[in-house]
C-alpha cells in the first residue's frame, strides 16, 4: 500500500495533515504530497553520486537547500571559474524514469527562454539515475524573506517586482510553459539592485508525473496560499491565468503584509477562496493607488475568464498604476510596525535577564569602587572652584588689575606629569604630591582687561587657597614703566616670593629664561626632587619674570624630565578620543563611498554624506594644525593667541565633528540597509522625534545595562591599577561649567562619533559579506593603538575591552542601543565625581546628572509597561 504524506517545500520535512506551517523551519505549509520514502539516502551518499554524475567539470561545495522534489547544491565551475547552482531530483524520485524525463524536458524548455528575469540554464544532465541541471547561483534573497524582514514593501518596489516577474512569466507562457508554483520563495531579488529572477519553472509537470504513478486521486501541487481556485480544485488543464492569480497574491502580500484570505487550515482557506471575493489592497493600505488595487482585484478574480487575457496585459495595467523607478532609486522598504515590535519582543525575551544581571553587577561595582574613577585629591581641588576664583581676584587686584573684569575658570590637569609621578611614587604618593604643590591639578582663572588690552591668568591650587601662577600679558607694555636695573628687578622678584610664602634663603637660584620679560629669575625648591626607577627626576621650581616695573610672570612648576612624554603627549591625549577618530572615520567614509557608489546600493543617501564628509576632513585638519601651532608651541601657560586659539578650536572642531557624524552615519546606513537592516532599526523614528518607536525602549534598557556594566568594570579596573602602582583616573570638565550636567553633551558628541565609526565598520563588512570578526578586530586594533601610548597596561587592556563591549552592543542591538550605552558610560563618571565633591552645590548637580543619565532607561521601562 502506498503511503502519502505532506512534505515541507522549505526543508523536506513531513508535515501533519492540519499543519499551517512547518514545525521544523517555519515555512508556510503547502499541499505538496509525496510518496513516503522507503529509505532516504544519507546526504554524503547523495552528494557522492551527484559528483560522479557531474564529473570534473563542476565541484560540489555545499548544500544550498532542499525542497519537496529537489535539492540544490552550490558548486564551482572549474572551466569558467564561477560559482553555479546545481539542482537535482530527490533520490527517491530520481528512480522514476518518467519523473526524470519530465525534469529534463522542462529544464530544456526553460533553457530556450531568453528573458533577463528568467533564471538561465547552463547545462542539463542525466547519468547513473541522477538527473540535474546547472544554473547561476543567485546572490540575494527571495521575496518571502524580504517581506518577513520588512513587513511590507514600498508601492513602487512592489510594482517593479510584479512587472519584472510578469514579464518573465509572459515569456514562459508564449513558449507553452505554465509555472503553476508562483510564490514569494520562487521570486529571487538578486544583488543590491534587487533584480527579480523567477525560479523553479516546470516543477508542476514533475508533480504530474509523480501523480501518474499514484493510485490515489486528489494529488495537488502548489502552495495553497498562492494557488488559483481552479488549481486548488485539482483541474489539470491549467493555463497562464493560474500564474496570474498566484502573482497577484504575491503582490497583495508585498503591499499589505498579509494574504488575501487568512485561515488556520487548508480546507478553510479553500472555502474562503471559493466563496468570498478577495479584499482590495487599498482598503488595507492607504497609499496603494486605486488603479493598482483594481489591477490586483481583477487578477484575483475567482473565474479565470474575469482575469486579464495575458500576463502582458496584467503587467501593462500595473505600469499604469504608478510610475516605477529603477531598483536602486526606489523608496525605502521599511518593516511594518508589528514586525518591528515582534523583533523587539524576541530580543528582550532573550536578553532581559543577562542585561539585568549586568546592570546590577555594574551598579554594585560602581558603588564599591567608583571613587577610583576620579582621584580624591583632584575632586577636592575641583570642588574649590569658588574659593579659587576669589583667590585669583585678590591676586590680580594686588598686582594692579581693575575690579569687575569678566572671568573664566578652567580646571587644569597635567596628565603626563601625574602619570610620571604615579610611576615614581605610586598612585597615593603622586596624588599627595600633586595636591601639595599644585603640579597635578589647579584652577586657571583668566580675565581680559579691554581698556588696557591685557590678559590676566592666575593659577590656584591647594583647595583654592594657594596661588601657584600669575601671568600678565599685553602687546604694549610702555605703560608698565621703565626697565629696572638687575638689582631692582631681583628685589621685586624676591618681594614677590615673599608674598607667595617663600623665603628666598630656603631656595636655590638657577638659570632661567622667560619670553617677553626684561629680567628672569628662577629658584629650585630643595627637597622637592622625585626620582624614578629609570634615573630621571622631577624638581619643583619657582620662576619670576619682570618687565618694566611690574611682575609679568610668577609660576611654580615641576617640568617633566628629558625623554618623558612632552606637550605632544598631552596633545595626543586631547585628540585621541575625538578628532583623530573623527578624521579616520571621515577618510574611511569617503573611501567606502567611492568604492561602492557605482554599485548603487543606495543612491539617495550618498550625496549628502559625501558633501558633508569632505569639508569635515579639511576642517579637522585645520583644527589639528591650529592646536599644534598655537597651543603646543607656546612656552608658557598662556600666550597672546590663547583667546583666538580657543575660538578657532570651537568654531572649527565642533562643525567638523558634526560633519564626521553625518558622513559616517549616512554611509553606514546606506551600506547596512540591504545586508544588516537591524543595525539602524528605529533611528528613522528617533531622528523624526517619534518617541513611540518599538526599538527605543529596548535600546534604552539594553544600552544602559551595558553602560552600567562598563562603568562598574572600569571602576574595579582603576582600583586594581592603583593598587598595582599604575596611575589611572581623570577629572571631568563638569566642574568648569556653570551648569555641570551640560558636560554630558560632550558624551553625546564623542559617543556618537565612536558609535558611528563602529556602525560604518559593521555596515562595510556586511556589504562585502565579511564575517563579523573583521570589524571587531578593527575595533580592537584601533582601541589598542589609542590606549597603549598613554595608558598603563591594566588600564589599556580595559579600554580595549570596553570598546569591544560597545561594538558588541552596536552589532547585536543596533546603533540606538550603542548611542545610549556611549552616552551613559561617558556621563556616569562625571556624575559620580560631582557626588563626591566637598560642596553641596556640586553634589546636587551630581544628583541631577544621574537623573539625566537614568532618563533613557526609565522612559524605556515606562514604554514597555504601557505596551503590556
Amino acid at each position: 500500500m502506498t503511503t502519502l504524506t505532506r512534505a515541507c517545500t522549505g526543508c523536506g520535512a513531513h508535515l501533519p495533515p492540519d499543519a499551517a506551517y512547518c514545525p521544523t523551519c517555519g515555512t508556510a505549509a503547502t499541499s505538496v504530497y509525496a510518496r513516503e520514502p522507503r529509505r532516504a539516502a544519507p546526504e554524503p551518499e547523495v552528494r557522492d553520486r551527484l559528483q560522479r554524475a557531474l564529473g570534473p567539470a563542476w565541484e560540489i561545495r555545499w548544500l544550498v537547500g532542499r525542497g519537496g522534489f529537489a535539492e540544490v547544491y552550490a558548486a564551482w565551475d572549474s572551466q569558467l571559474k564561477r560559482q553555479v547552482a546545481i539542482k537535482t531530483l530527490r533520490a527517491d524520485l530520481a528512480t522514476n524514469a518518467l519523473v526524470r524525463e519530465r525534469f529534463r524536458l522542462e529544464a530544456e524548455t526553460v533553457a530556450q527562454l531568453r528573458h533577463p528575469h528568467v533564471v538561465p540554464i547552463y547545462a542539463v544532465g542525466d547519468a547513473d539515475d541522477v538527473v540535474y541541471f546547472v544554473m547561476p547561483l543567485i546572490d540575494g534573497e527571495h521575496v518571502a524573506a524580504a517581506v518577513r524582514r520588512e513587513g511590507t514593501l514600498g508601492v513602487d518596489e512592489s510594482v517593479r517586482v510584479l512587472r519584472e516577474a510578469a514579464g518573465a512569466l509572459h515569456a514562459a507562457h508564449r513558449a507553452g510553459v505554465v509555472h503553476r508554483d508562483v510564490k514569494p520563495e520562487n521570486l529571487m531579488l538578486e544583488g543590491p539592485e534587487r533584480r527579480v529572477v523567477v525560479m523553479d519553472f516546470g516543477i508542476a509537470k514533475i508533480a504530474d508525473a509523480v501523480d501518474m504513478n499514484l493510485t490515489h486521486t486528489g494529488f495537488v501541487m502548489g502552495s495553497p496560499q498562492f494557488m488559483s481556485p481552479e488549481q486548488s480544485a485539482g483541474e489539470r488543464n491549467l493555463d497562464h491565468r493560474t500564474d496570474q492569480y498566484a502573482l497577484a497574491t504575491v503582490g497583495f502580500l508585498m503591499l499589505t503584509g498579509r494574504l488575501p484570505f487568512e485561515a488556520e487550515s487548508f480546507q478553510s482557506y479553500l472555502y474562503q477562496q471559493a466563496t468570498q471575493p478577495a479584499p482590495r489592497a487599498d482598503a488595507l493600505r492607504a497609499d496603494v493607488p486605486a488603479v493598482l488595487a483594481d489591477a490586483l482585484a481583477r487578477a484575483l478574480a475567482r473565474d479565470p475568464a474575469d482575469r486579464f487575457p495575458s500576463m502582458d496585459a496584467f503587467a501593462a495595467a500595473l505600469g499604469e498604476s504608478v510610475a516605477t523607478t529603477p531598483a536602486f532609486g526606489t523608496r525605502r522598504r521599511w518593516p511594518s510596525r508589528d514586525a518591528r515590535a515582534a523583533a523587539v519582543r524576541a530580543l528582550l525575551a532573550r536578553w532581559r535577564r543577562p542585561a539585568g544581571v549586568a546592570a546590577v553587577v555594574g551598579a554594585a561595582l560602581t558603588a564599591a569602587s567608583g571613587g577610583a574613577l576620579s582621584p580624591a585629591a583632584g575632586v577636592r581641588q575641583a570642588s574649590a572652584r569658588e574659593a579659587a576664583v576669589a583667590a585669583a581676584e585678590r591676586a590680580m587686584r594686588a598686582e594692579g588689575a581693575p575690579a569687575g573684569l569678566a572671568e573664566r575658570a578652567e580646571l587644569v590637569q597635567r596628565d603626563s606629569l601625574l602619570r610620571w609621578l604615579g610611576g615614581a611614587l605610586g598612585t597615593a604618593g603622586a596624588a599627595a604630591r600633586a595636591e601639595r604643590d599644585g603640579t597635578g591639578w589647579a584652577w586657571r582663572v583668566s580675565a581680559y582687561d579691554r581698556a588696557r588690552d591685557e590678559v590676566w591668568q592666575v593659577t590656584v591650587a591647594g583647595a583654592g587657597t594657594r596661588v601657584t601662577g600669575l601671568e600678565r600679558i599685553a602687546p604694549d607694555t610702555t605703560s608698565w614703566g621703565a626697565r629696572l636695573s638687575p638689582a631692582a628687578a631681583r628685589t621685586l622678584a624676591e618681594r614677590t616670593l615673599a608674598v607667595h610664602g617663600w623665603h628666598v634663603d630656603s631656595l636655590r637660584p638657577i638659570a632661567a629664561t622667560v619670553p617677553r620679560a626684561d629680567h628672569a629669575f628662577a629658584w629650585r625648591v630643595p627637597g622637592s626632587t622625585v626620582r624614578s626607577a629609570r634615573g630621571d627626576s622631577v624638581t619643583t621650581r619657582v620662576t619670576v619674570g619682570v618687565r618694566g616695573a611690574h611682575v609679568a610672570l610668577y609660576r611654580e612648576s615641576a617640568d617633566l624630565p628629558a625623554g618623558a612624554p612632552s606637550a605632544w603627549h598631552d596633545l595626543w591625549l586631547e585628540w585621541k578620543g575625538g578628532s583623530l577618530v573623527g578624521l579616520a572615520v571621515l577618510v574611511f567614509s569617503i573611501a567606502t563611498a567611492v568604492g561602492v557608489r557605482r554599485s548603487r546600493v543606495d543612491d539617495v543617501q550618498w550625496g549628502l554624506g559625501l558633501r558633508l564628509a569632505l569639508p569635515g576632513v579639511l576642517a579637522l585638519l585645520a583644527a589639528m594644525v591650529r592646536t599644534v601651532w598655537l597651543d603646543a608651541s607656546a612656552p608658557s601657560t598662556a600666550d597672546t593667541h590663547g583667546w583666538v586659539s580657543e575660538t578657532i578650536g570651537f568654531v572649527v572642531s565642533a562643525p567638523a565633528l558634526l560633519c564626521a557624524l553625518a558622513g559616517a552615519l549616512a554611509a553606514a546606513e546606506s551600506l547596512s540597509h540591504q545586508r544588516a537592516p537591524l543595525l539602524f532599526a528605529g533611528t528613522r523614528d528617533a531622528v523624526r522625534a517619534r518617541w513611540d518607536a518599538p526599538e527605543l525602549p529596548a535600546a534604552a534598557l539594553l544600552g544602559t545595562a551595558a553602560a552600567l556594566l562598563g562603568t562598574g568594570l572600569e571602576a574595579a579596573v582603576a582600583w586594581l591599577a592603583q593598587r598595582a602602582g599604575e596611575w589611572s583616573g581623570a577629572l571631568p570638565n563638569a566642574f568648569e561649567l556653570t551648569v555641570p550636567p551640560l558636560a554630558l553633551v560632550n558624551g553625546i558628541l564623542g559617543g556618537t562619533l565612536v558609535v558611528a565609526a563602529m556602525a560604518l565598520a559593521f555596515a562595510a563588512a556586511a556589504a562585502r559579506r565579511l564575517p563579523a570578526v573583521v570589524p571587531f578586530a578593527a575595533v580592537a586594533a584601533v582601541a589598542t593603538l589609542g590606549a597603549l601610548p598613554v595608558d598603563g597596561p591594566i588600564t589599556a587592556a580595559y579600554g580595549v575591552a570596553w570598546m569591544l563591549l560597545l561594538a558588541f552592543v552596536v552589532w547585536r542591538f543596533g546603533v540606538l542601543a550603542g548611542l545610549v550605552a556611549a552616552f551613559v558610560y561617558a556621563g556616569l563618571p562625571d556624575a559620580v565625581a560631582l557626588l563626591r565633591a566637598d560642596t553641596s552645590a556640586f553634589a546636587l548637580w551630581g544628583v541631577v546628572a544621574l537623573g539625566v543619565l537614568a532618563a533613557p532607561s526609565m522612559l524605556g521601562a515606562a514604554a514597555l509597561k504601557r505596551r503590556r
